[in-house]
């Protein structure tokens, strides 16, 4: 349909009319945008008027609550209400008594006659005394077992607000244990129950449909609402809601409760040890701010014509784009012999034709990289064999004599034995795999040639797992570690040891060389070999290389890990995959005994 001349701007022209319909369906993003816009502005100007109104319920609860403190505290200070809590009367003193407790009682009552308020206190010698039993019906086996009283006495320093699942009808207890501060003991609990449809009386003004107020305890539970459904149960998820607010700047936070989307509002009231949280139901709050469902519908029928316009449109467009796509990442899936299709447009035929032009060149120039990195491994790994330090030479040479003129021959001999079995391993250019027994026995003669210039002030013991004797490592993949040990690990110690483990789990060989030599600080951090190579405490052969050399030959999955701790040593740990020796041919220059 695109004439040939212009076929090199055909996916600009298509692009170009898509462009014009996904104008339309931007328009219904701004709308929609603007409708969220809203009601977040809804929000922010809503909850500078709510808090003021939790204010407002707060300030009334902590007028309540003083009052109720100074009624506990007249009851605590008066002396001949702790005998009769805590002393034993006869019959004439629990007369006189009860007509003492029925005055002290109406003139504590004083402190919240504005609110129908009942008072009851219990003691430690059994005695309970109440205003009025209608208003909580609980007799004094219940009262004592109650968890109200539990709590009161598990905490005599604070007033609890609480609520008795068993009564009749939803109550409020405020309860305080007596305290003796003077002993630092309790003697009874007093108690003052509301009930909750009286303490709504604080708040009830400010509910409304979808718009309710709960006072909940540390405990999670709801001691009052305006919704009678959730006195008394325990909501874990709220309170947790009710502390992140609280100790946030933005005083509200959006969540979703029964399946619906809810705006919480909350603040703590540190006087009662209470949360008074506020939650909104946003589809009723919002139902009449905004005729959400109208602009809706009209967005849905511009957003319904859009995309048809767009299916029919974009099928026809991007079909080969979509092919073209999907070929590539078969090519991106390592499957790089997989060519692509060329496409029926002029760009995709374009695209694929260069593509293909770069697997060619990708190919031709992976198996030079690879050739290049076998050649290069093979030259490292032999110049890694051949090269002995000529220091290291000169000194056990130098022991060896030292050992002569002192008439230690047999120790001259194996000192000898151990540097020609150490030469011939090192040498021969065999096979770059050996098995752990082999790999054992060249760092054995190395050990003793070391020990021999350190004499016994470094001890090395070797703990190896029979099973693994037999499994394939590279050549020479220890000796660098156990050199670095030697050479620098010990330079401000007297004596110390070198441990090597090899051990198996699960799939894994797993070679360690441990020193308690005078190690590294890293900061409770692994050491990066690759940045740490020039370090003073990394110069012996090869130690970079052997990481090197693993990665190479088994991928970046296995390595060379360091640990280390200032003044305490170092862990070097070396992952290997097993390996049997019926798998790989091997090199056979075992060391002479």
């Amino acid at each position: 349909m695109i004439p040939k001349r212009f076929q090199h701007r055909s996916l600009f022209i298509k692009l170009f009319v898509i462009t014009v319909v996904m104008m339309m369906i931007v328009s219904t993003v701004i709308t929609w945008t603007a409708i969220r816009m809203s009601e977040r502005f809804f929000i922010n100007t809503f909850s500078i008027t709510n808090t003021q109104i939790l204010e407002q319920i707060e300030g009334s609860i902590d007028t309540f609550h003083y009052s109720i403190v100074m009624a506990s505290n007249q009851l605590m200070q008066n002396t001949q209400m702790k005998s009769y809590l805590s002393e034993e009367y006869s019959n004439l003193e629990l007369l006189n008594s009860y007509y003492y407790m029925d005055q002290e009682i109406e003139r504590t009552k004083r402190f919240f006659s504005a609110h129908d308020v009942g008072v009851l206190i219990a003691g430690d010698n059994g005695r309970v005394y109440t205003s009025e039993r209608s208003q909580w019906p609980i007799s004094d086996k219940e009262l004592y077992a109650n968890d109200i009283t539990k709590m009161s006495l598990l905490n005599p320093r604070k007033m609890l607000y609480q609520t008795d699942p068993t009564a009749r009808v939803p109550i409020i207890v405020i309860s305080r244990a007596f305290l003796d501060r003077t002993k630092q003991s309790t003697y009874g609990v007093m108690y003052f129950t509301i009930r909750e449809a009286d303490f709504q009386a604080f708040y009830e003004s400010y509910t409304s449909p979808g718009n309710d107020i709960l006072l909940m305890n540390a405990a999670g539970e709801v001691v009052s609402s305006n919704r009678n459904d959730l006195i008394g149960k325990q909501d874990w998820s709220l309170l947790q809601y009710s502390q992140q607010i609280a100790n946030s700047e933005t005083g509200y936070l959006t969540t979703t409760i029964d399946d619906a989307e809810h705006i919480i509002f909350s603040s703590y009231i540190p006087a009662i040890d209470l949360y008074l949280v506020n939650t909104l139901n946003k589809d009723i709050v919002f139902a009449d701010l905004i005729d959400t469902r109208a602009i809706f519908l009209l967005c849905m029928l511009i957003t319904l014509g859009a995309v048809f316009i767009i299916f029919f449109v974009t099928q026809k467009i991007t079909n080969s784009i979509s092919t073209l796509v999907r070929e590539i990442g078969y090519v991106s899936e390592n499957q790089f012999g997989f060519y692509i299709t060329l496409q029926d447009t002029y760009e995709t035929k374009k695209i694929g034709r260069a593509f293909n032009r770069m697997l060619d060149e990708l190919h031709t120039y992976v198996d030079k990289v690879i050739e290049s990195e076998k050649k290069k491994r093979q030259a490292e790994f032999a110049a890694l064999q051949q090269q002995i330090n000529p220091h290291f030479l000169y000194n056990t040479l130098t022991s060896v004599q030292f050992l002569v003129q002192q008439g230690n021959k047999e120790e001259a001999v194996s000192t000898i034995h151990s540097l020609i079995s150490l030469l011939q391993g090192t040498l021969n250019n065999g096979n770059e795999m050996v098995t752990v027994k082999q790999e054992m026995e060249h760092l054995k003669h190395y050990v003793i040639i070391q020990q021999r210039r350190y004499g016994a002030r470094i001890h090395v013991d070797y703990f190896i797992d029979e099973q693994t004797l037999s499994f394939l490592i590279p050549k020479l993949i220890l000796q660098p570690f156990v050199e670095n040990a030697f050479f620098h690990a010990f330079n401000e110690q007297d004596q110390g040891y070198i441990h090597i483990f090899i051990s198996k789990e699960q799939n894994l060989l797993l070679c360690e060389v441990i020193d308690n030599g005078k190690g590294m600080d890293l900061n409770g951090e692994q050491l990066d070999i690759g940045k740490r190579s020039r370090s003073s405490f990394f110069k012996g052969i090869g130690i970079k290389n052997v990481n090197e050399r693993i990665q190479f030959l088994y991928g970046e999955s296995y390595g060379v890990h360091v640990y280390s701790e200032k003044m305490k040593g170092t862990n070097i740990k070396l992952t290997l995959p097993i390996q049997h020796i019926e798998n790989v041919q091997i090199s056979k220059d075992t060391p002479n005994e």
